[in-house]
């Protein structure tokens, strides 16, 4: 399954420190806080749609030293729900 950024949604940022990132979802008009983690994926996503190969790849040579064990594979997997969840985020099929 691909995924990339829900068409069509207007997303604001602010962000402070390297870690307190806010998003503003101007469709739900909803703020999320969100970890870095989760903001790396979506500006992975800003222009391409990716499966979860092609991200963990691109996560790996963002975080270096990652190892993608059954821990961060099931985080990444959780991720990529919470963000389908609230509707910032597509399986590239629908």
């Amino acid at each position: 399954m691909r995924w990339r950024i829900h068409n069509g949604r207007q997303h604001y940022w602010r962000h402070w420190d390297v870690e307190k990132f806010v998003l503003f979802n101007a469709h739900s008009a909803q703020t999320h806080q969100l970890t870095p983690f989760a903001v790396d994926i979506l500006s992975l996503l800003k222009d391409q749609s990716l499966d979860f190969a092609e991200l963990s790849e691109r996560l790996i040579s963002i975080y270096g030293d990652l190892e993608f064990d059954a821990e961060v594979t099931d985080y990444l997997h959780q991720t990529l729900s919470l963000l389908d969840d609230l509707g910032l985020i597509e399986p590239e099929s629908r």
